[in-house]
């Protein structure tokens, strides 16, 4: 099912089947999923890119990556995602990205 809309474009089905390859044991291909989630991000789709941060920002199927995390974070809250709002707010507010905040703008 997901497959046939992934082959649609379709972002959804993408950012869903790219979270299923990225932490189900029984379906891991880390590294496809992540490339689901990028191609979703890519097409502006929020959640995808919230996702994609979280990766960057955890270090799950890519390198750890603040500075990559803030950058997905900012378009899927400019695109009026309110987890990504969320956890600007929250992680600004504490300092724990503020270094990156201050030289990515």
């Amino acid at each position: 099912m997901y497959s046939l809309a992934v082959e649609n474009d379709n972002e959804r089905a993408m950012h869903q089947l790219g979270k299923i390859y990225i932490y189900n044991e029984m379906y891991r291909d880390i590294s496809k999923g992540i490339k689901l989630l990028k191609q979703a991000a890519e097409n502006d789709y929020s959640p995808a890119q919230f996702e994609l941060a979280m990766c960057f920002y955890s270090g799950i199927g890519v390198h750890k990556d603040k500075g990559e995390a803030l950058q997905w974070l900012q378009r899927a809250d400019d695109l009026q995602d309110e987890q990504a709002h969320d956890f600007l707010q929250k992680h600004l507010r504490f300092g724990r990205l503020m270094g990156f905040y201050k030289s990515h703008n």
